[in-house]
């Protein structure tokens, strides 16, 4: 079940990812960039941002996000340990991928220092504040 839930907010926010890979052209004296390669959050943002309902943006930067966040959303399953605690803990049901995509572009245009983050991990650090996990409660102490 914890794997459904994961699924769920996973997904849209891999979508996000998938739209930083609009990037402008080098300018004189910048090393070119690889395809795909984002600088930072605020990068993936701005492509996660772009309306759904225009053409550019329906099957470019709207798709890039999506498939970037539900690919960062997949290896990160695919990597984890079954037995590892979780590093986020998404709500049943879970978030529509638009739901997310608003949530994430409004967290990383918050703050300064979220837009300056890694895109990848701007995912993980997002979904870590929006959705944390319940910390269990202690043990109690015997007398």
């Amino acid at each position: 079940m914890r794997a459904l839930i994961a699924a769920g907010i996973v997904y849209p926010v891999l979508a996000l990812a998938a739209l930083a890979q609009t990037a402008p052209p080098p300018q004189a004296g910048q090393p070119a960039r690889e395809a795909g390669e984002l600088r930072s959050a605020a990068e993936l943002a701005r492509i996660c941002a772009a309306e759904s309902n225009t053409a550019v943006g329906q099957y470019y930067e709207y798709g890039y996000c999506f498939g970037y966040t539900t690919g960062a959303l997949h290896y990160n399953r695919a990597i984890t340990p079954a037995n590892a605690p979780p590093i986020f803990c998404a709500p049943s049901p879970a978030p529509t991928f638009e739901a997310m995509r608003g949530k994430y572009v409004a967290w990383v245009n918050a703050a300064p220092e979220n837009g300056s983050m890694r895109a990848i991990e701007s995912v993980f650090a997002f979904l870590r504040t929006e959705y944390p996990c319940p910390t269990p409660p202690a043990p109690a102490r015997r007398r």
